[in-house]
């Protein structure tokens, strides 16, 4: 019965929030703040997370709002309403501002106030429109705090915070757009639901039980059956239900035959992978395997595809190559599906095709 409010952070989107960050983050324009709440609002409502046009029974229309309507306050406003309430000895305390100065690293008071900007969110929110519930990923449990504590000593009332946990990459760094670590995207030109179903699939073992839990609508006893079963099956169920909610089950159904291609389980290659196109003549002379990885558009340069094959993690048909000097030729051609392929894996779950032509 309670209203969802997407909050987008037009305002504090151009300070840049510092949670997590070892460096300042690029300030948004106003421009990319708009482009971002279109996309975010087209998101959310072609996967079916929420209505912004109609009242349903039990489910009221979710708002969007973003918060570059009210911070645009006066200064002196600011100081009185906001920045009292905030201690410095306490903020400085904060590990995301402990780790910057530790390290030496410019923290300009643009960033510092961030927490603040946040909290006033929060209270603008819960005095404005009622809100008494704020969520977000367990790095804003400080910043989300901050806005319970500004309406308490504001107000003399309780509003309340809950976090989930966040998707790290396999280094345990956060995973998002200004982060250092992969980013996993949703929009499926971004990653396409190929990728985005393998991203899943190879998740480890000991995140399955709580990625079911966190990340699909399967009931709970449903989930404990499924991580009682085979480890295999569990992650693919969990990719194809991941990947039903966000892209539907038809892109669902197709990444799951393609991943079973693509590991030989059937017949046949993905469709939903870069394919290029090589003449006969090229691999009858043998074309470097730098060069050909190279091929990848997720693959910067030669010295990044050069990197990968010295770590093993590459593969021609299957069969790992770790040869700086190896060559892609005619002999790695196979028939499939009436065509002359080749099938490169890179990386994690990273696939190409190489047509002959």
């Amino acid at each position: 019965g309670h209203r969802m409010i997407f909050l987008i952070g037009g305002g504090t989107g151009q300070v840049g929030d510092p949670t997590g960050k070892t460096k300042s983050r690029q300030v948004l324009t106003e421009e990319m703040v708009e482009r971002n709440m279109a996309a975010i609002r087209k998101q959310v409502q072609e996967m079916g997370l929420a209505d912004f046009d109609h009242d349903r029974p039990g489910q009221p229309r979710a708002v969007m709002m973003n918060n570059a309507d009210w911070l645009n306050m006066p200064l002196f406003q600011y100081m009185r309403e906001v920045a009292l309430h905030f201690s410095v000895n306490r903020m400085v305390k904060m590990e995301t501002f402990m780790q910057r100065l530790d390290d030496q690293e410019h923290l300009s008071l643009f960033e510092f106030l961030y927490p603040t900007l946040q909290g006033y969110d929060f209270y603008y929110l819960y005095k404005k429109v009622g809100c008494q519930l704020q969520l977000g990923g367990d790095d804003q449990w400080t910043n989300i705090l901050s806005g319970m504590s500004l309406i308490k000593s504001q107000l003399g009332e309780d509003a309340y915070a809950m976090t989930v946990g966040l998707l790290l990459d396999s280094s345990g760094a956060k995973m998002g757009k200004t982060a250092a670590g992969e980013a996993i995207w949703l929009d499926a030109t971004q990653t396409s639901p190929f990728d985005f179903y393998q991203y899943w699939v190879s998740r480890p073992d000991d995140e399955l039980h709580r990625n079911l839990r966190l990340f699909t609508f399967l009931p709970l006893d449903e989930i404990d059956g499924i991580v009682a079963g085979d480890p295999r099956q569990a992650q693919h169920r969990l990719a194809y239900e991941v990947v039903k909610v966000v892209h539907g089950e038809e892109a669902a159904q197709t990444a799951q035959q393609d991943a079973r291609k693509a590991f030989g389980a059937a017949e046949g290659l993905p469709e939903d992978i870069p394919a290029f196109s090589l003449a006969r003549a090229e691999l009858e002379a043998g074309l470097p395997l730098i060069d050909v990885v190279a091929l990848a558009e997720d693959i910067p340069s030669k010295g990044a595809a050069r990197r990968l094959i010295q770590q093993g993690a590459v593969r021609i048909n299957d069969a790992k190559e770790d040869d700086l000097e190896r060559l892609v030729t005619l002999g790695d051609v196979a028939q499939v599906d009436g065509q002359e392929v080749i099938l490169i894996r890179y990386g994690k779950q990273k696939f190409m095709k190489l047509w002959v032509a």
